[in-house]
C-alpha cells in the first residue's frame, strides 16, 4: 500500500478471543485518528463483532467506508445473499449490543473483495487448450452432468477453473522440465525440483480463471473483484486484474467516495464589502458635518452664543471627532487591500489616531466644563447683617477667570498622558498581525475554522487596562463636575461650604455701633467669631460699648444662620435670575443701537447724494448760483458757528432749487 502511494495511518491486531472492550478501545482509537477508511480483514464471526462495535462509535453512514473480505461466497460454490444471518443462539452471542437493523446500517455502502473463479471477460479468447471460454465451461457441464447427477453443477463449483489452471500449469511444467532433462544426465532430485519450480515461475498462459502468472514469491496473480452492499444486495463495481496490471471499472457505477479523513479548511472572514462601505459613507458625512461645522464656528466666532461656548475649544472637538471618523476608514483595511507589513502599520495609526481624537473631543469638553464649574462655584458668601435681617444686596461672589490658554494646557496634559502611554506601548510591545481561530464547524468532510486578522501584541491588556482606568477616571470627575454646574445645586452646595460673615451697621446705622465683620463656617460644631471696632461718629469705638445687636448676631445659633442663609439663597437665586433677564434685555438694546446706526448712516451716506445733484442742478441755472448765495450771506454771519451755517446753507440751496 505505501509503494502506492497509500499512507497506513494506525495497525490494529484482532483475534476471536478479545472482549467487546478491547474491540471498542481500537475503535476508539480509530476515532480519535480521524480514519475514514478501514481496511478490516477478518474472519466472519468476529468481523460481525466488530461492526456491531462500529455502529456503538459512530463509524458509519455516508463519511466511512469499510473493506471487508466477500461472506457471500460459500467453499461449495453457493451464494449466500444474507451471510450476517446465522443460528438464533450464534446470533445472539455475537451481537449481544446491537440489532440487525443497525448491523444492516453499518453494512450499507461496504465494499467485499473476492477472487474471480471464471474470468468475466474475453470469453471468447483461445485459451491454453486452444477453445475458448464458452467451449470449456459446455464441456465441464457435460462431464458434470454424465458422473454426477445428484448435485447441481455449477461453473463456479469447488474452484474448478482454478483446478483446470493449476493442472495446466503443472503440465506445462513438466513439459519444459523433462525437455531440459533429455540434454541432461543429472538425476538429483533437489535440482529438478528447483527447475520445476523455476518452470512453475515462468509460466504465462490464458486460462479459464484469467491469465496465469506467478510472482517472484510464488503467489498465483489473479482477477480480484470489487463488490459494493447497496439496498440488501451486492453489485459489482468493477475488476483488477494483478497479471495484466488493469482496472475495469464499470460505466453504470455511480458512487461518490468519501474523503480519507476529515480536511481542514481555514476559512478567513472579513467584513463584508457592503458594510465596509456603509460605514466609510457614514464617516465621510460624519466629516463633511463637522467641517461644515468648523466654519461656522470661524466665520461666526464673534456672535454672542458662539463667543460664550468657547469657539477655540470647538475647533478642538471638530478635530477630535475628525480623528474618529478616519479611522473607521483605517479599521475598514485588510490584507484584502495591503500586505501584513502595512497591516501592523495600520495597527499602530489606528491606536494613534482613534485615541487622539477621543482625547481632543472629551478633553475639551472636560476642559470647558471645568472652567463652567469653576465659575459658578461660590467660593466665600459674606453675609452683613442689620437690624431687620440679611439684605440680598450685600450678597457679593468671587468668580475665577480661567482664559482658554488654561483650557489649552488641560488639553494639552491629556495627550501628554496620552502620548507616554502609546509610545510605551510601541517600545515594550510592538503590534503585530494576528490570527485568530473562532467557531469550528463541520461541513460534510470538511472541518472550517474560520480566521480573524486581529492586531496584538504581548501586553496589549496592561496598556488598556491603563487607558481605560485614565479615560473612566475622567469620565467619573466630568459626571461629578456636570450636575454642579446646575443653578439650583450650585447655589446649595456653595452657601453650606461658604463663610457666613454678619455686621452692625456702620457709621450712621439704627444701633450706633456694632461689629464690623463676622465670619462662620456653616457645618462646623464650633462658631469662631471676631469682631473689630466700628466708627460711630467721629468717635472711637470700644468693645464694652458693643451694640446689643452685634452680641445678639454673635450668639446666633448654627441652625438660625442655616435658615437664614436659605433665605439668602432664594434671594440670591432670585437677583440672578433678573440679572440674567436684565443683560438679554440689554444685548437687545445694544442691538437695535447698532441697528439705527447703520440706517442714520445709510441716510446720511443718501442725504449726501442728493446734496450734490442738487448742487450739480443749480449751477447749470442762469439764476445766480445758490453757493453764492450762500456764501454771501454766510460772510454776513462770519461769528456764527460753522455747524449752523453749514446746515442754514443747505436748506437755502434747498429751497433755491425748488424755487426754481
Amino acid at each position: 500500500l505505501e509503494q502506492d502511494g497509500v499512507q497506513v495511518i494506525y495497525t490494529a491486531s484482532l483475534s476471536s478471543e478479545h472482549g467487546e472492550e478491547t474491540i471498542g478501545s481500537e475503535l476508539e482509537e480509530l476515532k480519535k485518528r480521524d480514519l475514514h477508511i478501514i481496511v478490516a480483514d477478518l474472519a466472519e464471526q468476529l468481523a460481525l463483532r466488530v461492526l456491531c462495535a462500529a455502529f456503538q462509535h459512530g463509524l458509519y453512514g455516508a463519511d466511512f467506508v469499510w473493506i471487508l473480505p466477500s461472506f457471500q461466497s460459500s467453499p461449495d460454490g453457493s451464494v449466500r445473499a444474507q451471510w450476517w444471518r446465522t443460528k438464533k443462539t450464534t446470533t445472539a452471542s455475537l451481537m449481544p449490543n446491537c440489532s440487525e437493523a443497525q448491523l444492516l446500517h453499518v453494512l450499507e455502502g461496504h465494499f467485499a473483495l473476492e477472487h474471480v473463479r471464471i474470468r468475466p471477460y474475453s470469453n471468447d479468447a483461445r485459451l491454453v487448450s486452444g477453445k475458448t471460454v464458452r467451449q470449456v465451461l459446455r464441456e465441464f457441464r457435460q462431464v458434470c452432468a454424465e458422473r454426477d447427477s445428484r448435485h447441481e453443477c455449477r461453473d463456479e463449483l469447488a474452484h474448478s477453473a482454478y483446478a483446470y489452471d493449476g493442472i495446466w500449469a503443472l503440465g506445462l511444467a513438466l513439459n519444459r522440465t523433462l525437455a531440459a532433462e533429455e540434454q541432461r544426465s543429472d538425476s538429483d532430485f533437489r535440482r529438478r525440483a528447483h527447475r520445476l519450480v523455476e518452470a512453475m515461475r515462468d509460466t504465462d498462459f490464458q486460462g479459464l480463471s484469467g491469465r496465469v502468472r506467478f510472482d517472484d514469491s510464488g503467489e498465483r496473480l489473479g482477477i480480484v473483484q470489487i463488490l459494493q452492499w447497496s439496498n440488501g444486495s451486492y453489485s459489482a463495481l468493477g475488476y483488477h486484474d494483478s497479471a495484466e496490471e488493469q482496472f475495469y471499472l464499470r460505466k453504470s457505477a455511480h458512487w461518490t467516495p468519501p474523503l480519507d479523513s476529515t480536511l481542514v479548511h481555514r476559512r478567513r472572514q472579513h467584513v463584508s464589502a457592503t458594510l465596509s462601505i456603509a460605514m466609510c459613507s457614514l464617516a465621510l458625512a460624519g466629516i463633511c458635518l463637522a467641517l461644515g461645522f468648523f466654519v461656522v464656528n470661524v466665520k461666526y466666532r464673534n456672535h454672542r452664543f458662539i463667543k460664550m461656548s468657547s469657539p477655540n475649544m470647538n475647533n478642538l472637538i471638530i478635530c477630535g471627532s475628525l480623528c474618529a471618523y478616519l479611522s473607521v476608514f483605517l479599521l475598514s483595511i485588510d490584507t484584502r487591500l495591503v500586505n501584513e507589513r502595512t497591516f501592523e502599520r495600520i495597527c499602530y495609526a489606528k491606536a494613534w489616531i482613534l485615541c487622539t481624537g477621543f482625547t481632543l473631543a472629551f478633553g475639551s469638553m472636560f476642559s470647558k466644563t471645568w472652567r463652567v464649574h469653576s465659575i459658578f462655584t461660590v467660593t466665600l458668601l459674606f453675609v452683613q447683617f442689620d437690624a431687620v435681617g440679611p439684605s440680598p444686596q450685600n450678597i457679593r461672589r468671587d468668580k475665577k477667570a480661567i482664559r482658554d490658554s488654561k483650557l489649552y494646557l488641560i488639553v494639552a496634559a491629556l495627550l501628554a498622558v496620552d502620548g507616554a502611554v502609546l509610545l510605551s506601548w510601541t517600545l515594550v510591545s510592538p503590534f503585530r498581525m494576528a490570527i485568530s481561530e473562532q467557531g469550528k464547524f463541520l461541513e460534510k468532510n470538511w472541518l472550517i475554522v474560520p480566521e480573524f486578522e486581529r492586531c496584538e501584541s504581548a501586553h496589549s491588556l496592561t496598556f488598556q487596562v491603563v487607558f481605560f482606568l485614565f479615560k473612566g477616571m475622567l469620565m467619573v470627575v466630568e459626571l461629578w463636575q456636570a450636575p454642579r454646574g446646575t443653578e439650583h445645586h450650585r447655589l446649595r452646595k456653595g452657601m453650606m461650604k461658604s463663610m457666613v460673615g454678619t455686621g452692625g451697621a456702620g457709621s450712621g446705622g439704627r444701633s450706633g455701633g456694632g461689629c464690623r465683620h463676622t465670619q462662620l463656617p456653616i457645618g462646623d460644631s464650633k462658631l469662631s467669631t471676631s469682631t473689630a471696632p466700628a466708627a460711630v461718629g467721629a468717635g472711637a469705638y470700644t468693645p464694652s460699648k458693643a451694640s446689643p445687636l452685634c452680641r445678639q448676631l454673635s450668639l446666633l445659633s448654627a441652625q438660625e444662620l442655616c435658615r437664614r442663609s436659605a433665605a439668602l439663597e432664594t434671594d440670591n437665586l432670585r437677583l440672578h435670575q433678573s440679572l440674567i433677564s436684565k443683560s438679554t434685555e440689554l444685548w437687545d438694546l445694544l442691538e437695535r443701537v447698532r441697528l439705527l446706526t447703520v440706517k442714520l448712516r445709510e441716510m446720511e451716506i443718501a442725504r449726501r447724494n442728493s446734496s450734490k445733484k442738487l448742487l450739480m442742478a443749480a449751477g447749470n441755472a442762469s439764476k445766480p448760483s445758490p453757493k453764492a448765495l450762500c456764501v454771501v450771506k454766510l460772510d454776513a454771519h462770519g461769528g456764527t458757528d460753522g455747524e449752523s451755517l453749514a446746515r442754514r446753507c443747505s436748506a437755502r440751496i434747498l429751497s433755491t432749487v425748488a424755487h426754481q
